[in-house]
């Protein structure tokens, strides 16, 4: 079905054909913006143009690459071969700016690429400005006109223009190590530039702030630190305000003294340029990588308000559980503790909480069974205890995927051995020794090797996970899974662990052992 077809489709109204929680609206969403998993590095050296680079820029098309640095007191320009992959650069060409700066430390363009601006450290600190008669060439520039900001940022290293080119934000080193904005009350007029407000960077984030951007909304800004050498992320209540920053997280650099970072348009990439070793080295921010806590992840799922996220894995035997300082944000994750499961089961694939989090329940294939736990500070798995166990064996030898009934008076587990969904009464909810088989749904026809599943808040439709593909469920009868029919499925590329939805069923996550990861997904027309 088309974009077009699902968005009519979808105001029409139709029955069954909400976007929330049907596969036929599921795209991928990467995890943009963020410093929390930074993977496939990938690195390319300017050093044969420039020893010293400052500045970095791309074309907002990705296809064209430009440096400047105080070596060589120029702008080198770069074309790619395939867009936004740094290892495909091909230096083009020069534009020397030595009659303004000798020591330009940053280089950005207009939007449409008629307009190119170097920051420059020599002399009067200054705002240089040219036009190109041909956009995005650098030979093309002729100096114009220039704009002093010595008085506020005497010692400036980075800078940035808003995509309207109606604010300049510049990072200066020295007593303060401040965030200078000034508002360009004509866009992309420098001798309109003025005075706006300074943001002290706090002590605690460094001391030597050098390149600078922003979410293209304002409301994230990085900076790159030589001391000490990162890469730190700061939200901002209000957009362009930098008043209202705070520092939220950050990632160290990957080479020695960074002076220039630059985001991909949609937030997917980052580039971080090293003066030291003249490279520039290319991450990818999606996905969210959990190999450092569980090399073989398998269940992940969230706390009911999106505060935590825990994922279970047959490596460690343990739980693991991030904080979110943004409910289901995973840009704002931090990793905080770990609980082990192993004296139960030494492969565990998957877990479920009580939706007020003082229970936690885990399958596992050691024993085929789910183990419950209580825990006495909700939702903290540190203070988990084991209490119950209830074998599965009788019904499947290789179980995965565990879930409940929203009232706690059914479990659900999908297993390998019989490709099935099995179904279990509990006569006290919430309690698995009060559990008893009830019956079984075989998905053998569509699912190979099942290995997660999920329930709409309303028991009428069910999502079971396969190798490398999502499955949806519909059911007659809510949580009745004997009523259930196959409706639709979603492939993805990724190998599929666990699954798991946000409370609305707008997005979706996908726990991955291929890489390690966690994969998200949004629901839209």
């Amino acid at each position: 079905m088309s974009k077009l077809a699902k968005a009519l489709t979808a105001a029409a109204g139709n029955a069954g054909e909400e976007i929330e929680w049907n596969l036929d609206y599921l795209v991928s969403d990467p995890f943009s913006w963020s410093l929390t998993s930074l993977t496939d590095q990938t690195n390319f050296s300017v050093g044969s143009q420039e020893t010293l680079p400052w500045g970095l820029f791309f074309k907002p098309d990705g296809t064209k690459m430009y440096v400047c640095g105080s070596t060589g007191d120029d702008v080198n320009e770069y074309d790619l071969g395939t867009a936004w992959a740094v290892g495909t650069a091909v230096y083009s060409q020069n534009f020397s700016v030595s009659s303004q700066t000798s020591f330009p430390t940053g280089v950005w363009f207009k939007s449409d690429g008629t307009k190119m601006y170097v920051l420059g450290l020599s002399g009067t600190a200054s705002i240089y400005e040219y036009d190109l008669s041909t956009a995005w060439d650098v030979s093309s520039a002729s100096y114009s006109q220039s704009a002093s900001v010595s008085v506020r940022a005497p010692s400036p290293y980075g800078f940035y223009f808003s995509p309207d080119g109606t604010y300049c934000f510049v990072s200066a080193d020295g007593a303060n190590d401040d965030v200078v904005t000034y508002s360009l009350s004509t866009a992309w007029d420098i001798s309109t530039l003025s005075y706006v407000r300074k943001y002290d960077i706090p002590v605690a984030q460094g001391n030597q702030p050098r390149g600078i951007f922003f979410k293209e909304d304002g409301t994230r800004m990085f900076l790159c630190n030589s001391d000490p050498e990162t890469i730190q992320r700061f939200d901002l209540s209000t957009a362009w305000n930098t008043n209202t920053a705070s520092f939220v997280n950050e990632a160290a650099s990957p080479y020695t003294d960074p002076t220039g970072l630059f985001f991909k348009s949609d937030g997917t990439k980052l580039y971080v340029m090293t003066q030291l070793t003249d490279l520039i080295t290319e991450f990818s921010t999606d996905p969210f990588y959990v190999g450092d806590q569980e090399a073989t992840p398998y269940g992940g799922t969230f706390s009911t308000d999106g505060t935590k996220f825990y994922v279970i894995g047959g490596n460690g035997d343990e739980v693991n559980q991030w904080d979110f300082d943004t409910a289901w944000d995973f840009s704002t994750a931090s990793y905080t503790q770990a609980f082990s499961v192993s004296s139960q089961d030494s492969t565990p694939h998957d877990l479920f909480f009580k939706p007020d989090g003082t229970k936690m329940y885990v399958v596992g294939l050691t024993n085929n069974s789910v183990y419950e736990y209580a825990l006495s500070s909700a939702w903290d798995v540190s203070s988990a205890s084991y209490t119950s166990t209830f074998s599965v064996a009788t019904e499947d030898t290789l179980p995965q995927g565990l879930f409940f009934k929203s009232d706690g008076t059914k479990m659900y587990v999908c297993g390998n051995i019989n490709d099935g969904v099995y179904e279990y009464d509990l006569s006290t909810a919430w309690d698995i020794s009060s559990a008893s088989y009830s019956q079984t749904l075989s998905v053998t026809a569509n699912v190979g090797n099942p290995s997660s599943l999920f329930f709409r808040d309303d028991g009428l439709r069910m999502f079971v996970a396969g190798a490398s593909d999502v499955n949806q469920y519909e059911l007659t009868t809510a949580w009745d899974i004997s009523t259930a029919t196959f409706s639709k499925f979603y492939n993805n590329t990724e190998l599929t662990r666990g699954i798991t939805f946000k409370d609305d069923g707008s997005q979706m996550w996908v726990t991955s052992s291929t890489n390690d990861s966690i994969y998200q997904y949004k629901f839209e027309a």
